[in-house]
């Protein structure tokens, strides 16, 4: 829709109005061609997946999946997103902020609403589609926004970051 909107591509719209005015440098889209996902073979042995083979997105998950950045970048975009929903504006208006962290029938606009760790109202997200695996949480009141990643995926190692995910929450969490 955005496309349509403003003609341009989504690559081009994350690019100018996300990644550029955070200063993301390393931040781009589509997969990373230096980095190879891993998946759990039937032994339980990971199993490198080759990024040209049979894993790819289909086009309408492109503009939430097929988004690289390291972990410096990604936390440029996690403060931006704490700033505003603690009233502060920053790439995104609190108002805006507040929509999308809401939580509705499951979630938020983009970000689940969750109680995590003991605090409630915690925005999330997670993406792994089978290869890698980020986690996300923004405790607002908490003043604190965690993310947690593994070069796998599966079972293992969702449970992995999710532990991670909530001891970072409850250590670094304002009380």
């Amino acid at each position: 829709m955005a496309e349509r909107v403003t003609g341009q591509s989504w690559e081009t719209l994350v690019r100018e109005r996300i990644f550029t005015p955070l200063a993301m440098k390393s931040a781009a889209t589509g997969w990373p061609q230096h980095l190879w996902g891993h998946t759990p073979g039937d032994d339980g042995k990971l199993i490198a997946i080759d990024p040209h083979g049979s894993y790819q997105l289909p086009d309408y998950l492109a503009p939430c999946g097929d988004l690289q950045m390291t972990t410096d970048d990604l936390a440029r975009f996690l403060r931006a997103h704490l700033l505003a929903m603690r009233g502060t504006p920053a790439i995104i208006p609190p108002a805006t902020a507040a929509l999308m962290h809401t939580k509705r029938i499951k979630g938020g606009l983009g970000f689940g609403v969750n109680s995590i760790a003991g605090f409630d109202n915690v925005a999330t997200h997670s993406g792994s589609a089978d290869t890698f695996i980020t986690v996300i949480a923004i405790a607002a009141k908490q003043n604190v926004a965690v993310a947690v990643s593994a070069n796998a995926a599966g079972d293992a190692a969702q449970h992995a970051v999710g532990s991670m995910l909530r001891d970072l929450l409850g250590r670094f969490a304002e009380k």
